[in-house]
This record gives C-alpha cells, structure tokens and sequence, in this order.
C-alpha cells in the first residue's frame, strides 16, 4: 500500500474502460478507493506538517482521481455512489508543473493561472463540476426516489455552464494543451453524457405529453454533438485523431460518439418524427403521402439525422472489420434503418426488421471468420457454407423464439439500463 500503488491501480483501471476489457470496472473501483482510505488520501495533507511539498501535492492530485474514477464508474454501472464520496473535500491541487515541483527546492507559491496549461490544469477544469456531477450520479442511480422535470432541467442547465467553461478554457489556455482537442472533446463528451442521461427520462414522455417537448429537444442537441466529435472518424480513409482511436477501442465514456447511448437517442428521436409524420403511434397504421408537402418538408429535416445514423452504422461495419468485437451496436442500427425506411414507405416494418437483423447477423459473421475470430473458423471465400439461423446462436439471438407481434422499439432502449453502462455494452 504506497502512492506509487494507488497510481498503477488507476492506471489500470483507465486502461481497462480505454479497451474495452472484460469484467466489472466497478468492483476494481470499489478496492482503489477503500484503499485511498487505507493510505489517508482523503485527509488533507496540511494536517501533516512535515510531508515535502511534492508528496502534498501528489496526495491531492491522487485523491481527486481516485474520486473522479469512482464518479465515472458509478455513472457507467447505475450502481449508487458510496456515500463517502464528497464527504472528505481537501484542498484543491496547485496548478503547478510538474517539473517545478520535483525541483530540488520547489518555491513556496508556483500555482499558475487558470487557463495556463500544465500537468494538474487539466484535472482543476474537471474539479469545478466535481460536486455537481457528484450529485447528478446520486440523483441519477437513486433507486427510491424520482428525479422532478424541474430540478433535472436545473441541473442540466449548470452542465450546459461548464461545458461553456471548457470551452472558453481551451480558447484562451496556453502552455501544454494549446491543440488539446482531444481533452476538450473527451471534456464536453463527459458533461453531454451526463446532460442526456439526466434529460432521457423525460424525452420518452415528450412523445405524448408536449410538456416534455425541452427534454427532448436537450437530448437531441447534446446526442448531435456528442456524435459531432465523432466525425473525424472516417474508415477506412483518412487519418485518425486521437479521439477517434480511443473510440474504435473504449468502452462507456470513452467510447465517443459512437456509444450505446448516443445511438439509441438519435434512433428513438427519428423513430418518434416518423410516428409523428404518420399522425399516430403506430407506424403501420396509415401509408405516408409523399406528395404531401409537410411529409416532404418533414423527411427534409430529417435527412442530417439519418446521415449521422448511417455514417455511424457504416463506422461500425469498418470497425468491426477491424477486428474489434462490437457487434450489437452494429445489429441494432441495422434494424432501426430498416425500420425507419418501412415506416415511410408506410409498410408493416416488423418484416423488414427482421430480415435486416438476420442480414447484418450474417454479414457480421462473415467478417469475423475473415478476421479469424470466429472461435476460429476459417473465412468464407463462396457459397459453399451456406448462411442458416443456427449461425446466429454465435450471437445469442433466436429468432425462432420470436413473438408474431414483434416489433423493434428503440424507445426501450432509451428506458434499459443496460444501455447506459459500458460494462454490459461496448
């Protein structure tokens, strides 16, 4: 039990939500922080008067990371946060490089200014919404109490803020993040989560109750520009940044703007238009006119949305081609466009959802026995192994076991937890 431990531990946590490794991020967490209470990093370091200026500082700087990984694990598992978090509030670190404080005799008062970029600057942005995200997380994974329509748009709207703030840190910081355009996209990704995830109860009530009408129009906004950061991922042309590296490889937070999360609420909100252009909830009710002039205006202002959908439904077919086993993501797109475009063309979808659920199944399998990590099997060069519904137990889907009334509802994964933690789906 050193410092030097509880720097590897968190290291290795990062490392495991940064490629998407198995097993639950939250039990990790869970023995990092009671051994941050082990070592007394929750205590502040003046109490102890003869600790050097470097291991003080070093102290504070632990403590706010091992606060902020269990903030963001808790966010990601919908498990409650520990009710110790928050309780302990230290001094905040000096904004201090690094080299002046291993200095072999560091000067009393070396803390720069805010938006001048050292190695803590980064890490004092983020410990301004500490509490608030804090709270957010409790109210959000409070199993027995409601959040009120009126203090969700309050505490949406003190994320909006911050995100302002970040924004104005990295056009006028200097010093080492001047082209940090990946922190600030990581940054704003982080507070447009939490901005969704507070709203998206209230979305789904929006498609009935026009009261609801600014959740979902929050929920819209902070999916297209959490999706936005996403656009310099081009497969497989172009350069990546680094962004879109840690996309093709994270999980959760770190998956971008290509997350369950963001996927699924631009999917219900096309989904929703389309009931509503249909002027009922049930998509097959009625064929669409498209002469119409409000249907043609209509599919008009959808197209931007159906192209960020499509782009990252084809992302993903590249990323999996890639090797990386992300195929859920890749399956469930597949059968909202499908859906979409049945439901325009005002025929009964539930057909076309299937078969494009069974055509991206297919395909998918294809491209992992190409890539050889189909258990495996080599690749499929022709038709001699045909294509059968067994192949999809690979998957875990049958879709003999299916209901005759089946119909894909993405409303439902907006209400499924196990969308919202990167531990169940990357």
């Amino acid at each position: 039990m050193s410092l030097e431990g509880v720097q590897v531990f968190c290291l290795l946590i990062l490392t495991r939500e940064a490629n998407s490794l198995s097993g639950a991020a939250s039990v990790a967490t869970e023995s990092l922080l009671k051994l941050a209470f082990t070592i007394g990093l929750h205590l502040d370091p003046s109490t102890f008067p003869s600790l050097p200026k470097l291991q003080a500082e070093l102290r504070r700087r632990l403590w706010v990371t091992v606060v902020e990984i269990t903030v963001l694990t808790s966010l990601d598992s919908t498990l409650p946060l520990s009710p110790l978090i928050g309780t302990y509030n230290p001094k905040s670190p000096a904004n201090t490089a690094d080299e002046e404080l291993m200095a072999a005799s560091p000067p009393d008062s070396t803390s720069h200014a805010d938006f001048d970029g050292t190695d803590c600057s980064l890490q004092l942005l983020l410990l301004k919404s500490l509490p608030l995200r804090i709270q957010v997380v409790q109210q959000l994974n409070n199993v027995h109490h409601d959040l009120s329509y009126e203090k969700t748009l309050e505490l949406g709207k003190s994320l909006s803020g911050h995100c302002r703030e970040i924004a104005a840190h990295f056009e006028k910081g200097t010093g080492l993040f001047d082209s940090g355009l990946f922190h600030r996209k990581l940054l704003d990704t982080y507070m447009r989560r939490l901005i969704l995830f507070l709203h998206r109860p209230f979305c789904l009530h929006a498609r009935k109750d026009p009261r609801f009408f600014i959740a979902r129009k929050i929920c819209l906004e902070s999916t297209l520009i959490t999706m936005g950061h996403a656009e310099s991922l081009n497969l497989p042309f172009g350069l990546l940044d680094d962004f879109a590296r840690m996309s093709i490889r994270g999980s959760g937070l770190f998956k971008g703007g290509i997350s369950s999360d963001v996927i699924s609420a631009l999917s219900a909100e096309i989904v929703s238009q389309v009931e509503e252009e249909n002027g009922s909830g049930e998509p097959e009710s009625s064929a669409i006119t498209a002469s119409d002039p409000l249907v043609q205006l209509s599919r008009a202002n959808r197209q931007p949305l159906m192209r960020r959908l499509e782009h990252i439904h084809q992302q993903l077919r590249q990323i999996l081609a890639l090797g990386r086993l992300s195929v859920k993501q890749l399956i469930f797109t597949s059968g909202v466009l499908a859906q979409v475009k049945a439901m325009e063309r005002g025929e009964d979808s539930r057909d076309a959802v299937i078969e494009a659920l069974k055509e991206s199944c297919k395909a998918s399998v294809y491209t992992l026995r190409e890539c050889g990590l189909s258990n495996g099997t080599t690749a499929m060069t022709d038709d001699s192994n045909p294509f059968s519904l067994e192949m999809l137990d690979w998957f875990g889907f049958d879709f003999s076991s299916l209901d005759p009334n089946f119909v894909l509802d993405v409303t439902n994964s907006l209400a499924s937890p196990t969308l919202v933690g990167g531990e169940v789906i990357t």
